[in-house]
């Protein structure tokens, strides 16, 4: 009842569109407001699992679920609550439901429906990286009597999901609902084969929420691309800035082309630094001198 009180939250076509008021009436209903509720559940390492079928109902009317924490380190097979070989997971919480490094799954078929009336639901941080192999099967045909290793695949990571770990799973699906809180796909994330939906104040992380099928509630992470029409009138905005410059510089070009060339003058600096000598009579006499002096040494000789 609380899964169709949240489809009908988001269903334009029902009378409940936008509205919790069907889902408060299911709570009132099983859980009367007379009475003192209290109580949570704690899990921590725990796990709370069907291994050969069958479902899982949890109701909490009076706390929240707390699963493991980030104290008990990595484990290699996070705990968490299981359905192994099919069946649904069912949890009704009147406070948060915090997964922490847990997980919700469902390995071979089944549904998921989390309601947390007045907390949020947050699907933790456990790393995708983990894995654990459920035990080895053996499996005989009743028919054939051919005999076949099944290993159920793998369980991979923590979060909420949904999962085919064989071949010829039906698709399940996942329905969140937290009317008056936030619904946190963390780091984990929420996987499902089939449909999620979706119905909380805000739903945050939702980059890390996958489905197979249809997703209703979780909003579409978009990346918008430029328009062409944007571009052109960018490239033209650009073309219409650069046309003064280029008007300018061929201006300065023709300019320089047409306009005569002016006669620029040469100018020398001439410095005089000093003179060859005296007057033209000290030149005469001097000359006299070296005669004579020629005379002289010829004679002697």
């Amino acid at each position: 009842m609380l899964r169709d009180a949240g489809r009908d939250f988001n269903d334009k076509e029902s009378p409940f569109y936008g509205k919790w008021d069907s889902g408060w009436e299911v709570i009132r209903t099983l859980f009367p407001e007379d009475i003192d509720w209290d109580g949570k559940i704690l899990t921590q390492g725990r796990d709370i699992r069907t291994k050969m079928g069958g479902d899982i109902n949890i109701l909490i009317p009076g706390g929240g679920l707390e699963m493991a924490d980030t104290t008990l380190g990595n484990p290699l097979a996070p705990p968490g609550i299981i359905t192994e070989a099919g069946g649904k997971v069912s949890l009704f919480s009147d406070k948060s439901v915090d997964i922490g490094i847990g997980r919700i799954f469902t390995l071979q078929g089944g549904d998921i429906v989390i309601w947390s009336s007045k907390g949020n639901i947050a699907a933790g941080s456990s790393s995708r990286t983990i894995q654990s192999a459920p035990p080895t099967r053996v499996v005989i045909d009743p028919q054939s009597a051919s005999v076949q290793t099944d290993l159920a695949g793998l369980a991979t990571g923590g979060g909420i999901g949904v999962l085919a770990t064989v071949e010829g799973v039906k698709p399940g699906d996942v329905d969140l609902y937290a009317p008056t809180g936030v619904i946190d796909a963390g780091e984990a994330g929420i996987r499902v084969t089939g449909n999620i939906n979706l119905g909380a104040v805000a739903v945050v992380n939702a980059s890390n929420i996958s489905a197979g099928g249809s997703s209703t509630g979780a909003p579409v992470a978009t990346v918008t691309a430029p328009s062409v029409s944007s571009i052109s009138n960018a490239s033209s905005a650009a073309a219409a800035s650069s046309t003064p410059a280029s008007k300018a510089n061929d201006e300065k070009q023709a300019n320089s082309q047409s306009a005569p060339v002016a006669d620029i003058p040469t100018i020398y600096t001439v410095e005089v630094i000093g003179y060859g000598g005296g007057s033209g009579e000290e030149e005469e006499e001097e000359e006299n001198k070296d005669q004579a002096a020629l005379q002289d040494e010829s004679s002697e000789s």
